[in-house]
């Protein structure tokens, strides 16, 4: 299963366009300029995703996941870096200088940001798909990366690939680094790729 280079393109301005409006929610609520944009996105083995996410990760990360119930199953997991998001709380706080750690004022806006980003991303796949979405409450945790990733490499194979989103947070001066894993059915995945194959041909006059 893969994602060739006008679907990935087509998938990444949904999420775009999905990013941009989260971001500009998110921005009225905080009364900040804040902005959320994908950069890259790309179908990984979940037993290779360590490789890829270590270099962007290397340190304590902060993780918020979302389960999604009915036609779109499986888990949503945002990964941010810690020290980043935790100066980017600063900011919009005014500046307050914070511990190093999230205080529950903190955590409950990363928990914001991430059930926006999480939403966003599976309504850009259930509008291609034409698919209704159910997303349970989001929760947060913070460990290392090998932490979090190491439970995934149990899974079964119905779920052994995951839909990795890279994206950038921007506040000001200050930019966090933002990853979600959709660890969605194979079989949902398999479908998204035959939709958007369907669009490209019509966009072709095929």
């Amino acid at each position: 299963m893969n994602f060739q280079e006008d679907q990935e393109g087509t998938l990444l301005h949904l999420l775009q366009t999905e990013f941009s409006q989260a971001g500009d929610m998110l921005s009225s609520l905080a009364g900040k300029s804040l902005t959320i944009a994908p950069s890259q996105l790309d179908l990984r083995e979940i037993r290779k995703l360590s490789m890829v996410l270590s270099a962007v990760f290397p340190s304590r990360t902060i993780k918020v996941v979302q389960h999604a119930r009915g036609a779109v199953s499986g888990e949503v997991v945002l990964f941010l870096d810690h020290d980043s998001t935790l100066k980017m709380c600063s900011q919009l706080d005014d500046g307050k200088i914070h511990s190093n750690r999230l205080d529950a004022s903190d955590q409950e806006l990363v928990l914001e940001v991430g059930n926006m980003m999480i939403i966003s991303s599976l309504s850009a796949i259930g509008r291609l798909v034409q698919t209704p979405l159910y997303l349970d409450s989001p929760y947060l945790s913070i460990d290392t990366l090998e932490a979090f990733l190491h439970p995934l490499t149990n899974r079964t194979p119905e779920s052994e690939h995951a839909l990795v989103v890279q994206a950038q947070l921007n506040l000001a001066s200050e930019s966090t680094a933002a990853c979600l894993l959709l660890l969605l059915k194979s079989s949902f995945m398999d479908s998204v790729s035959t939709t958007m194959r369907a669009h490209e041909r019509i966009d072709n006059g095929v």
